[in-house]
């Protein structure tokens, strides 16, 4: 007749769980981390000065790689709208709302494109770096 040592069964029930436990820990642990990074594409900006945020509904000009910058436009910092490893919702028009938004937050009514990397094979996400400007609008100066 085989006996089973109670407290044995007990040390195994107990290390059983603790290696549940870990594995539950662990996908806690990557999913904090894709929930804090996001699924969007990250922004990043560098101030040099700010102004009060303008309000979503005023427009704010996307100024292209091959266009200068007006003589009268105040450069305030720069953006970067890149990929997270996570990114998903990463396409041009997003990465550019979200370099638009990023200026709107710190007084920026255009954007001037420095560069633009598109989807290879690293990464399926558009890329920008963009400098934040304030361009006075005729009335304002």
């Amino acid at each position: 007749m085989i006996t089973c040592n109670h407290r044995r069964t007990d040390k195994w029930i107990v290390v059983f769980a603790t290696g549940s436990i870990k594995i539950t820990v662990r996908m806690l642990l990557l999913f904090l981390v894709v929930l804090t990074t996001g699924c969007g594409p990250s922004v990043k900006s560098a101030m040099l000065s700010s102004g009060p945020s303008i309000s979503p509904t005023v427009e704010v000009q996307v100024i292209p790689l091959y266009k200068l910058i007006p003589e009268d436009a105040i450069l305030l910092g720069s953006v970067k709208v890149g990929d997270t490893g996570f990114s998903m919702n990463c396409n041009y028009e997003t990465v550019i709302e979200r370099a638009k938004l990023e200026a709107r937050k710190h007084g920026g009514n255009a954007i001037k494109l420095t560069k633009h990397v598109t989807p290879d094979i690293l990464s399926s996400c558009h890329r920008i770096e963009a400098s934040i400007l304030s361009i006075p609008t005729p009335g304002t100066q």
